[in-house]
C-alpha cells in the first residue's frame, strides 16, 4: 500500500509496527522483506510480510530490556501493557542512551 511505501521512503523507516485498530500489536514489517514487492511494483501484503515482533512490558527495566534484544537479536522492541495494547516502542539505541547517562 501507499502508506507503506510512504512510511519507508518518505519518513525512511526500516520497521514498522503493524497495530490493529483497537490498539492490539499484531507484528512488525521490516523494509528489506518488502523491497522485492516494492522494487517489482507488486502489492505489499502486509500479512505475508508481517513478522512476531519482540516485546517488552512498560515495567522491564533497561538492563533487561538490553538482554531480551540481544537474545532475540533485535534492535527494537514493542512496549506493551499486560492486554498487548500497543505503547511504544523502544530501541538498542535508546537503551544504550539511557544506560550511558546512568
Amino acid at each position: 500500500s501507499e502508506k507503506v511505501k510512504n512510511c519507508i521512503f518518505r519518513d525512511k523507516h526500516d520497521r514498522i509496527p503493524i497495530i490493529s485498530k483497537d490498539g492490539k500489536v499484531m507484528g512488525i514489517l521490516y523494509e528489506v522483506d518488502l523491497l522485492d514487492e516494492i522494487l517489482h511494483n507488486r502489492s505489499i501484503s502486509i500479512k505475508r510480510n508481517m513478522k512476531v515482533p519482540v516485546t517488552v512490558s512498560k515495567t522491564t527495566n533497561l538492563a533487561s530490556c538490553l538482554e531480551i534484544l540481544e537474545s532475540a537479536r533485535a534492535h527494537m522492541a514493542i512496549v506493551t501493557d499486560r492486554e498487548n495494547n500497543f505503547l511504544g516502542i523502544i530501541t538498542m539505541e535508546d537503551i544504550i542512551t539511557e544506560l550511558m547517562k546512568s
